[in-house]
């Protein structure tokens, strides 16, 4: 489990990677999979055009399912989830 700090600082630290990928349309934080949006189980949330299937990804495209964070003497798993929105545009 997540707390908003935690999930602040994995995309302070992780923003610039997440971005670049392809597919990826914004960043925010969100409940993890399966909560409710009043949860506390907070993760990263990737936004996605259209979801794909892991394999169809070469390796350098995907997603990753945690992203590490600094944490004391070791480090936290902050969960990540990938949320389809579908296309986007400016107005």
């Amino acid at each position: 489990m997540s707390s908003e700090e935690q999930c602040v600082q994995a995309l302070e630290l992780h923003e610039g990677k997440l971005s670049a990928l392809a597919n990826v349309q914004g960043l925010g934080i969100a409940a993890e999979e399966g909560e409710t949006a009043d949860s506390d189980r907070l993760a990263v949330a990737v936004y996605v055009e259209k979801k794909v299937p892991v394999e169809k990804l070469a390796p350098e495209h995907r997603i990753p399912a945690t992203l590490e964070i600094p944490d004391g003497d070791g480090f936290h798993q902050v969960s990540v989830r990938v949320i389809e929105q579908g296309p986007v545009w400016a107005e």
